[in-house]
């Protein structure tokens, strides 16, 4: 299975839609998908993209698949990954 983030950069906007699986969360149905540590933030901040610069975040649906990186654990607490942006879901999502 292959899951990804898309940046959509506009004149205007940085656009993160989805978010993929996002780093060490935990009871997940997949085992693969728990407890992960991978590159996804300094990925994206060497491509250009740190996460203060995203300022919409559109999440297609709220599956784990597609939201994992909403949040990011620091210390002992989860905090937006993208904090300074916007976070866009559909209304029957929510």
């Amino acid at each position: 299975m292959s899951i990804h983030a898309l940046v959509v950069e506009t004149p205007s906007r940085r656009i993160v839609v989805d978010t993929g699986l996002g780093n060490d969360k935990q009871g997940r149905n997949v085992p693969t998908w728990n407890n992960r540590t991978t590159p996804f933030l300094e990925t994206m901040a060497v491509a250009g993209f740190p996460p203060d610069s995203i300022d919409t975040v559109l999440c297609t649906h709220l599956h784990v698949d597609h939201v994992g990186w909403n949040t990011r654990l620091e210390g002992t607490q989860w905090v937006p990954t993208f904090a300074k942006a916007r976070y866009v879901f559909g209304k029957a999502e929510i």
